[in-house]
């Protein structure tokens, strides 16, 4: 098992002198697994929120992705990125046509 673990770390570029250790097996498997339960609860979160979109879709007719760009917009708070991009699109458009 460690021809693995030090065939994965002579891949590092020799400017990074991070000195790497024994493989702590409890530690490893509690980061595993932690990092497990972090993803069941994203996927829930994200039926949770496919759930919600549709309700929104149903009840006022918006597209599921209208409605995420904005949650998006809002959670980022870029509203004036998505502004200048949508101007930058318009007068490429106008250029076309």
């Amino acid at each position: 098992m460690t021809d693995m673990f030090s065939e994965a770390n002579a891949k590092k570029t020799p400017t990074d002198k991070k000195e790497i250790i024994p493989l702590d097996r409890e530690d490893f498997k509690n980061k595993i697994l932690t990092i497990v339960a972090y993803m069941e609860s994203v996927a829930e979160t994200n039926e949770s929120i496919k759930d919600l979109l549709k309700q929104i879709k149903e009840k006022y007719g918006i597209k599921a992705t209208v409605s995420r760009a904005v949650a998006t917009i809002i959670f980022k708070q870029n509203i004036e990125d998505v502004e200048e991009k949508n101007n930058t699109i318009r007068d490429l458009i106008d250029q076309v046509i």
